[in-house]
This record gives C-alpha cells, sequence and structure tokens, in this order.
C-alpha cells in the first residue's frame, strides 16, 4: 500500500522515539539512578536555575561516561537533522527533506520511480556525433524543456514525439515527467500496450488500473503503436480516455516510431486530432540513427 507524505514523516519520528527509549533502557539499566538526575535537571529547566542546570549537566555526562556511553547518547537521532524528521523548518519555510520525499512518493505513484536518472540535468548532447542529430536533440531538448515547465498551466497541453527507434523519445518523455514532478505537478506513466493490457483485464472483470490516467495532470503515453492492432475496444479506450483529457484541459504526452501518416492509419483522425490539435499541440518528427547503434562505435 502506497504510504502517504506524512505517513513517512510519522514512521521517521516514531523510529527516531522507538530506538531512543531503546537507549534509554541501556542507560537505565548501567545507571539506575541516572533518570532521579534527569527529573532534577527537567525541574531546575523548568525553574531557570541557570547554575543548578550547568551543575546537573556536568553530572549527568559524568554519569553517562561512568556507564560507558558518550554525553550525546540520549540525544534524539532524526533523518534530518534540519527540521525534526517535520518536513517544516524552524523559521517555517518547507524543508528540502520534504520536497524530495513528496518527489518519490509522486515518483512512486507516476511509475517513473526507477526512472528517475532520465532527466533534463542527464541529457548529454555529445552523444551524437552527427552534427545534423544534435542539432535535432538539441531542439527536442528545449521543445521538451519548455514544455514540462509549463505543465499543468501551460497553454501547449500535448506533445507528441514521432520517429524510429533510440532517437530519445523515451527519454525525453522520462525529463518531462521528473519535471514536472519536481515542479510538484501529479503524473502519470504509462505504455500503449500496458495501457491495452491493463483496459482488456478491466473488460473481462479485472481491476480498472487505468482509472488513474484520466484526471493526472501530466499523462505521458510512451511507444503509441506498439500495442496489437486491430483492436477496435482497445481504440475506444484510448479515444476516451485521450477525449476526456482533450476536453477538460489536461497536459498529455506521447511518443510514438510511427509516421504522422501512420498514426492517422493505424487510430483514425479522431484520436490522432486530439494528440496533435495545432491549437494546443507541439508535435516534433525525429530522424537519424539509432542512438544505440553508435555508443560502442
Amino acid at each position: 500500500m502506497q504510504k502517504s507524505v506524512s505517513d513517512i514523516f510519522q514512521a521517521r519520528r516514531d523510529k527516531s522515539l522507538s530506538e531512543l527509549r531503546s537507549r534509554q533502557a541501556e542507560v537505565a539499566a548501567a545507571a539506575p539512578g541516572f533518570f532521579a538526575l534527569e527529573q532534577a535537571l527537567a525541574a531546575a529547566r523548568a525553574a531557570k536555575d541557570g547554575e543548578e542546570i550547568s551543575a546537573l549537566l556536568k553530572e549527568r555526562e559524568r554519569t553517562l561516561s561512568q556507564a560507558g556511553f558518550p554525553a550525546d547518547y540520549l540525544d534524539r537521532r532524526h533523518e534530518c537533522p534540519h527540521c525534526g524528521d517535520t518536513g517544516i523548518r524552524e523559521d517555517g519555510s518547507e524543508c528540502v527533506c520534504m520536497k524530495k520525499t513528496r518527489c518519490l512518493a509522486a515518483a512512486r505513484l507516476s511509475n517513473l520511480e526507477r526512472l528517475s536518472g532520465e532527466r533534463f540535468e542527464s541529457w548529454d548532447f555529445s552523444l551524437f556525433p552527427d552534427g545534423a542529430q544534435r542539432e535535432s536533440s538539441k531542439k527536442l531538448y528545449s521543445l521538451c524543456s519548455d514544455y514540462a515547465n509549463g505543465v499543468p498551466k501551460g497553454n501547449v497541453r500535448n506533445l507528441l514525439l514521432l520517429g524510429g527507434t533510440g532517437l530519445g523519445k523515451s527519454f525525453a518523455l522520462h525529463s518531462v515527467g521528473n519535471r514536472a514532478l519536481e515542479n510538484g505537478a501529479g503524473v502519470r506513466l504509462t505504455t500503449a500496450p500496458r495501457f491495452f493490457a491493463s483496459e482488456m483485464e478491466r473488460i473481462r472483470g479485472g481491476a480498472d488500473d487505468n482509472a488513474a490516467l484520466f484526471d493526472a495532470e501530466l499523462l505521458i503515453i510512451d511507444d503509441l503503436g506498439a500495442e496489437p492492432a486491430n483492436s477496435s475496444v482497445a481504440a475506444d479506450s484510448l479515444f476516451a480516455l485521450l477525449d476526456y483529457r482533450y476536453t477538460v484541459g489536461r497536459h498529455t504526452a506521447a511518443a510514438s516510431n510511427l509516421s504522422a501518416s501512420d498514426l492517422v492509419q493505424r487510430y483514425g483522425s479522431r484520436i490522432t486530432s486530439r494528440l496533435m490539435d495545432a491549437n494546443c499541440s507541439a508535435v516534433l518528427a525525429l530522424s537519424g540513427r539509432d542512438l544505440r547503434l553508435f555508443r560502442h562505435c
């Protein structure tokens, strides 16, 4: 079961408290009079008796040392020392660990967790030895980064990447998804084969694993055209998904090894028009050699 971010932080606090109590039990066994000293220290702090506090702190450190424990042994140890595992710093600002945890939790939901390394910061233009293909990659980078930064408010709601295998389309889509996650958007990633397989399972009475795809702020569909052909049920399901998202103004990014004309032939105009509407879509057709072929040249 997916844990919420608040559950994750509560679990961290519970863990640190449990570990502290375990260390307290160790000290209690080794130095039976120690916690009477702790009570006296608490009373001195409540009374704001500085001289007594100072004397008791020295006695506390000496008692711990004699029992074989370091002076900080009973300090509570948080996973994040900046916010004490609350996600909020003393000045009220969000701690960096909160943002990181939220992104990781969102990545697990989106199916992007294992693809976290595929991001714009990892884009390497030097992998393209051909000048024309390198320029094409730069254009792809610019288009996709602008699109990702516009999710979920940008006017360009659809992104469609076309071209043969090994041209960086999937990497680009994953970079878009990871940037959108960083910016706080809800993202879902699927592939056309996975989508259609889930639809067939739903039709047979199984779970509806595609339900979350409809309202995600950004939906990424990779490998359009790689699913089994000639399925009217599958095509109707894809149209229902894309038409709903088009109507309510959600962002959808997709990639296919097919050309634009092949997509129309494969899916018909009612589906492709939702992805390629000139008023709200960006379409880029890539060409060149398969990047995986000349990585070993």
